[in-house]
This record gives structure tokens, sequence and C-alpha cells, in this order.
């Protein structure tokens, strides 16, 4: 499955520069710093081509232009993406877009020692922004990571009303970008009333519909995985509970994700983002809830269950990711941005040789997305956890699994947005 061709050029092209250059004039001529600024954002948002179209981090991305003008850290890290965007294809970035990025890591800097602004939704916002931005230009380890800042603003912010469509989409992106932030930093833990109320915000989103099972968005019990990778001995039934509710769920997912796709009229010369959005959405969220299964199925073999069909639905898994991810690799890099952390979980259940080379040659393509990060130092840090909790189930050996460090890498290259 591939788009047979790059949208119309009143969209976009790609030239020997080796920079996007987007033709479209939705504003006046900019008169000042600030209207640089928004047309910047409005023309990054613009791009059609499904593999460079930013409303994959959310669809309230649409909104940020408007919301510009109102918080010094939000605007300064939608310039830093907007400017940082045109070199996205080819990851080469000029030093004033390093120069940006910085100027909005001390804008937010400010915001936060701000008490009224680093509460607001706007700065959460800028946050995301400039993660996004980071992965995309910054060697993991260079930058700070800011999964902790993210969750201390939506936690003290929990019992505020945040319920606009920019706001609830905010909360349900960061969300899930939090749940697997924290399979790897044990002191970042979300307030489980957000998970509710993005689990929500699906759910009006359309995801409720009775077509995607109730399971599949309910992020409140998925985010218990972080904790059970950390402590799996004394959650071995609640394990083995979430696991058979999400394979269950994930049979019912994978007819709506194959729905989705034979609705698409690919023998046409283009197709836009806004036409494969419902495919990619939940091709995406399938895919990210069989990487967390497989993480749920390789503790309980690692346990010593006698099931026998744990080995033999973790053969499926993995194909299944393996084969969904192969025919995804022409929206790279940002519609399948989800790829890595699926494959990362992937790898240490993939016991088939066929499909743990294929799942080794997608990473290292994604590899090439991705500045400075190692994705099978994350897959052996996962498969440590595996073979401790088997060693310990074995022999009542102990030892220390739980430092990605151990394995040659920073944690921050074990996540990916």
């Amino acid at each position: 499955m591939a788009v047979k061709s790059l949208p119309p050029k009143s969209h976009m092209w790609i030239n020997e520069s080796s920079y996007i250059h987007i033709t479209n004039q939705p504003l006046a001529s900019p008169t000042s710093d600030f209207l640089k600024r928004v047309h910047a954002c409005v023309a990054m948002l613009q791009i059609d081509d499904p593999r460079y179209n930013i409303k994959i981090y959310g669809q309230f991305m649409a909104e940020i232009p408007s919301r510009m003008g109102h918080n010094p850290a939000l605007d300064d890290a939608a310039n830093a993406l907007a400017n940082a965007f045109p070199y996205l294809h080819t990851r080469k970035f000029p030093s004033h877009v390093l120069y940006l990025h910085n100027q909005s890591l001390r804008s937010l800097r400010s915001c936060l020692d701000n008490p009224v602004q680093a509460q607001t939704s706007h700065t959460l916002c800028a946050i995301w922004l400039i993660v996004i931005c980071q992965n995309w230009i910054g060697v993991h380890g260079q930058y700070p990571n800011h999964g902790r800042a993210m969750t201390q603003i939506m936690n003290a912010a929990v019992d505020r009303k945040w319920e606009t469509t920019f706001e609830a989409g905010l909360i349900t992106s960061i969300s899930a970008y939090i749940l697997y932030e924290s399979i790897t930093h044990p002191d970042i833990a979300l307030d489980t009333r957000h998970f509710e109320r993005a689990s929500a915000s699906l759910k009006c989103n359309g995801l409720g519909s009775g077509k995607i099972p109730a399971e599949m968005i309910n992020l409140r019990h998925i985010a218990r995985i972080s904790t059970f990778m950390r402590y799996p001995d004394i959650h071995h039934d609640e394990i083995v509970l979430i696991y058979q509710r999400l394979y269950q769920a994930i049979d019912s997912m994978i007819p709506y994700v194959e729905s989705t796709r034979s609705s698409i009229d690919f023998s046409r010369c283009s197709i836009t983002y806004d036409e494969l959005a419902p495919f990619l959405t939940a091709q995406a969220g399938c895919n990210m809830i069989i990487s967390l299964a497989l993480i749920l199925n390789g503790l309980q073999q690692s346990f010593g269950d006698k099931d026998p069909s744990l080995s033999q639905q973790a053969v499926f898994l993995c194909d299944r990711i393996a084969s969904s991810i192969e025919s995804a690799t022409c929206y790279r890099p940002l519609g399948s941005s989800y790829a890595p952390v699926c494959l990362i979980a992937t790898w240490p259940v993939a016991s088939d040789p066929i499909t743990r080379r294929r799942i080794e040659a997608l990473m290292m393509q994604y590899e090439q997305d991705l500045n400075g990060s190692r994705m099978m130092g994350c897959s052996l840090w996962i498969r440590s956890i595996f073979t401790g909790l088997n060693a310990r189930m074995v022999d009542g050996a102990s030892r220390e699994i739980y430092d990605p460090a151990a394995f040659g890498m920073q944690k921050e290259a074990c996540i990916i947005v």
C-alpha cells in the first residue's frame, strides 16, 4: 500500500534545496514579527501530504494559530516548530532553527516561574510542541526531558474544567505520550482522572460508536502497564486480566482498521491527509494497543504460565505489527511516527526468526527518522525485565533490571514522539 503521488503543488513540493516550500497565502502580507510567526504556523498546518501533516500529533494543533499572542512560551514553541518543519525530511537543521528551539526553552522556563502562566493549557501546549521539536532536531539526552513538567502541570490542574475541544485534544495526546513515558520513568505518575478524561474525549470524537471496543480507549487500565513493568511479581492476576481484555479488543479492532482502509480509493493519483486520517488513526491506535498487549504477553510467558495460547497469540500479534508497519513506511516520517514504540515493544516477544528479522529491518529504517536514538537498546531493556522475572520464577534469583542506562542508552531514547 502506498500513496501514489505527492499532493498538488498548491500544497507542497520538495526541491533540490532540501526545503519544503509552501505556496498557499491564507493571510495578508505580514507586517510584524508576530504575524510572520502566525503565518508560518498556518502554512505548516496546511500541508496536506500524509507524510508531513502536523495534525498527526492531534487535531487540536489546528487551533494553535488562533491561540498565539497570549502566552510567550506557546508563541516561541510554535515558531520554533514551524521553522524546523521545512527541514524535517532531511533532518539537517540550520543554526537558526536550533537558536529558535533554545529560545523556546528559555521562554518556557520564564512561564514556569510565573505561578499564573505555569498552570495554563497554553503553557502545557508549549511543552508539547517543544517535545515534538526536540524529537525532530536533538540528540536524545542533549535536551531536558519534559515529561515531568507536563505531568506536574496536568496534575495541578486536574480539578480545573478544561473542556474546550483544544484542551480535550491536548490532554488526550499528552496522556498517551505520558503513558509510554512512564514505563521508563518511574517518577512520572499522571492522575488517573486525566486518563478517564482522555478516554471520554476519545469516545466523544466517534470512537465510542460501538465499532471500537471500549477497552481500546480505556486509558486508565492501560496506564497500569508501567506499574506492571516495575513490579510484575505482585500483579500477576491483574496482568492476566488486562491482557485478556486487550486481546479480545484487538480481535474486534483489526476488522475495523481494515474497513477504514477499504473505504479509501488508493488508485487515485493523490490522496489527502483528511481522506487517510480515519485509517491512519485507527491503524496507529490498534498497533499501539497491540504493542502494549505484547508486553503483557511477554510478562505472562516470563512468569512461566502454562497457557499454550500465549505463544501462539504472540506470534500472531508480532506478525500483525510487522506487516502493518511495513505497509505504513510510505507515510514516514510523521504519518507513521507511532511505529518506533511498537517495534521496540514487539522485538523482545518475537520468537519467530523471520518475524524478528523483519522487525530489525524496520528498526533500521525508522532509526533514520530519530536523531541519536537506538531502538534496539530499548528493546534489550524490556527483554531484561522478562529474563529477570523468569529467573526469579525459576530459581529465585534477584537482579537489577529496571535501569535503561545499563544498556548504553539514555532513558529519553526509550520513548519516541
